[in-house]
């Protein structure tokens, strides 16, 4: 039996999710966060996940200033990215 350290899986599993992430364009991005809308479930690997997704948003220099910033996001409806990058709520 393997033995976990409740103090490293989570910032692994940020810092794992963020290397899969950033190999992606921001089209995936987007996808992959409208995916997240469609989940209610919460455990802590979920919120170190969408932590990865948002800086990796962040960092392709798009605008989600419509659904928060790095420190809190809302998941509540899908979006779609515009020509100026900035996403935009579909209601």
């Amino acid at each position: 039996m393997m033995k976990v350290s409740n103090k490293s899986y989570l910032p692994n599993y940020y810092t794992k999710s963020k290397t899969r992430l950033s190999k992606l364009n921001k089209f995936e991005l987007v996808n992959i966060f409208n995916k997240e809308t469609t989940c209610r479930a919460w455990v802590g690997a979920r919120g170190a996940f969408q932590k990865a997704l948002i800086q990796c948003l962040i960092e392709s220099k798009v605008d989600i200033s419509v659904v928060g910033d790095k420190y809190q996001t809302s998941w509540k409806y899908p979006v779609y990215l515009d020509q100026n990058n900035v996403l935009l709520q579909i209601n």
